[in-house]
């Protein structure tokens, strides 16, 4: 029988496991084709149901997604993100130890993001390509939106490694600071996404500095939303040298009817 599963799973080029129904009895054979899978370097997602705890045996360096197995958008959501990083040739398990940007990393970054906000116009992809670079710079896989209708957000990156988030960030791009109305809508479209989709996080990035300090800072909009400026959020990592600590944890709220 082991060696039944075994040969399948080496013949897969990614593994994903669904456990956490309640009433069952899977874990122990889920722990057993995880660690056959990470012991071939197979990638590996674990959706599981989140009304019931992870067995506490997973390795700390896996991706699991935690959300209702009923929810057949969240499921399309996180295995697609999951199998568009293997299609991209990302086959490293979640390192347990925050990946650090190195200075090299940190100064192009730096001089990348003085030229974007010297120029008299900008298109918000080349913004978001940089976000895509900070993020692979500490470690983290950055895709564009699966969803080809605008959801409320640009990109979808795995979980920074070491952090405490049930699955990955999804990041709004912002070439200017929209009005506080405007960017009340836009964070409260983001916190929606967030729960929906069953992600850790929500990011809106904005690429101009704002005209006076706190001027276009409304406070936290929600548990799973926070922004910021592409200076704060480059300074922060300059400083920290990784992202988990610059990011919040936390449940995501439930979706707006």
């Amino acid at each position: 029988m082991l060696a039944s599963i075994r040969n399948t799973i080496a013949s897969a080029d990614a593994v994903i496991v669904a456990g956490g129904v309640p009433g069952s009895h899977d874990s122990a054979a889920l722990l057993v084709e995880v660690g056959i899978a990470l012991g071939l370097g197979k990638p590996v997602l674990v959706v599981w149901e989140e009304s019931s705890a992870p067995p506490s045996g997973l390795p700390s360096e896996l991706r699991v997604s935690r959300l209702s197995l009923r929810n057949l958008d969240a499921l399309r959501f996180h295995i697609g993100v999951f199998l568009a990083d293997v299609v991209a040739g990302s086959r490293t398990p979640r390192a347990k130890v925050p990946t650090r940007a190195t200075q090299g990393d940190l100064n192009r970054l730096a001089t990348q993001l003085d030229r974007l906000q010297a120029r008299p116009s900008i298109t918000e992809t080349d913004f978001v390509r940089w976000i895509e670079d900070l993020f692979r710079a500490v470690g983290s896989k950055a895709v564009p939106s699966p969803r080809p209708n605008d959801r409320g957000f640009d990109l979808v990156v795995s979980a920074p490694p070491s952090s405490e988030l049930d699955g990955p960030v999804l990041v709004e791009a912002r070439t200017h600071w929209p009005p506080g109305d405007q960017l009340r809508r836009v964070t409260d479209r983001l916190a929606n996404a967030v729960a929906s989709e069953r992600a850790g996080l929500g990011i809106v990035v904005v690429l101009s500095k704002p005209a006076k300090p706190g001027g276009a800072w409304l406070g936290p909009p929600s548990s799973s939303v926070s922004i910021f400026s592409a200076n704060e959020l480059l300074e922060g990592i300059s400083s920290m040298g990784h992202l988990p600590g610059l990011l919040p944890t936390g449940s995501p709220p439930e979706p707006d009817e």
